[in-house]
């Protein structure tokens, strides 16, 4: 009794609403207009036309029993345009009525891949990896927003560079000439990863007023003519954006103390560390291929955590009152990031933690070196990840 209520009130105050647009509502083939709720979402997303895109007749289409009018709006566009799931952020497009964004929601809702659509800023330029993180975007972004958070993700960037490269300029404004040179600058911010979100949205406002808002500029004479907005990043322009970039980022910050003069570096375990825990040999055969290093400062951490894709950047400040030590242990022979791992030791020498990429466990080689390391510079290797069953 009390969905038909509901209905009846929603389909009185939308025929109020829209009593213009419901008269002059679309009709199917037969010439018979669609019921009421269908002819005002047609109305007002503009679907009707969009009709060779239908995957569903609107007149087939059964409304809620109850919900506000933007939630009918999206069931009615689910059932008449989407084939597969497609990212909430999208439907934006509906909302903005941009027919470029209107297109590459039904590309995707047919289950294309955002690559194939036309008209996308990077044209095929576009990875495998952008299309997957665009997908994967917040779902308060616009789609320009995210667009620019894929490119970002895709490029190696963290979450938080991201977010603020999406956020940091209304991109449905830019030109499409001028996308080669954001993606430049792109590439030189994630060579900053220490920088925040707001020195990086800072960074971009600044070169977009410097770059493309103003109209005029100066000549030699003195004169007025005017400015032609780059199309590429110049490298005298990189050089002094990189240096500005090295003025914002934090130094690199010592954690623990500094290596002793003349001291040898070679298997990274430096004073900050208690001497009983510096392992200075490899005569041990579990030990041979490996190698340990400490990680003593800020930068250290940061970068580790980045490229690890794990939270042990967040341990500085715990690293910095050494109530924990951080440690990288590497298979040398291969070097690459999935073969090592990050462990954590805390001040009373008991490992708490070891984890390679992505937080995975240590594998069995893994756990044999981190024990036998363990076992020379003294250190309690009674953890969790080391003593599991494989």
């Amino acid at each position: 009794m009390g969905n038909s209520i509901v209905v009846h009130y929603q389909r009185t105050t939308l025929y109020r609403t829209f009593s213009v647009d419901i008269q002059a509502r679309p009709r199917d083939r037969a010439g018979k207009p669609y019921p009421l709720l269908a002819a005002f979402c047609l109305a007002y997303t503009g679907l009707d036309a969009l009709s060779p895109a239908w995957v569903r007749d609107p007149a087939d289409w059964q409304p809620p029993a109850t919900g506000l009018t933007k939630d009918l709006v999206r069931h009615f566009i689910d059932f008449t345009l989407v084939r597969y799931p497609t990212p909430e952020f999208m439907y934006r497009a509906w909302e903005t009525k941009n027919p470029l964004h209107q297109q590459w929601f039904i590309h995707v809702a047919a289950g294309f891949n955002i690559r194939k659509a036309e008209g996308l800023p990077w044209g095929t330029t576009m990875t495998k990896k952008h299309a997957h993180y665009f997908t994967q975007a917040p779902a308060w972004m616009t789609i320009d927003q995210a667009l620019r958070f894929g490119k970002c993700m895709g490029e190696g960037g963290t979450l938080k560079q991201a977010k603020a490269f999406a956020m940091a300029l209304d991109w449905g404004a830019i030109e499409p000439g001028n996308e080669y040179f954001w993606c430049k600058v792109l590439r030189l911010l994630l060579k900053h990863p220490a920088l925040t979100e707001a020195q990086i949205r800072a960074a971009l406002r600044q070169w977009n007023e410097l770059f493309f808002e103003k109209k005029f500029e100066t000549t030699a004479s003195g004169r007025l003519k005017p400015y032609n907005a780059p199309r590429e990043l110049h490298p005298e322009q990189e050089n002094a954006m990189n240096a500005m970039l090295k003025l914002l980022a934090p130094k690199p910050e010592r954690i623990g103390g500094t290596r002793d003069i003349g001291e040898s570096d070679l298997n990274g375990l430096l004073p900050a560390c208690p001497k009983k825990w510096r392992y200075k040999g490899k005569s041990v055969q579990e030990l041979k291929n490996w190698e340990i290093q400490q990680l003593d400062t800020a930068d250290e951490l940061i970068n580790e955590g980045i490229l690890m894709q794990h939270c042990v950047g967040g341990y500085v400040s715990q690293c910095r009152k050494k109530r924990a030590f951080i440690f990288r242990v590497t298979n040398t022979c291969y070097r690459q990031p999935q073969f090592h791992v990050t462990v954590e030791v805390s001040r009373y020498g008991q490992i708490r933690q070891v984890r390679g990429p992505m937080n995975r466990l240590p594998n069995e080689p893994e756990i044999r070196a981190v024990r036998s390391w363990a076992k020379l510079s003294g250190i309690d290797a009674n953890c969790w990840e080391l003593n599991r069953e494989i």
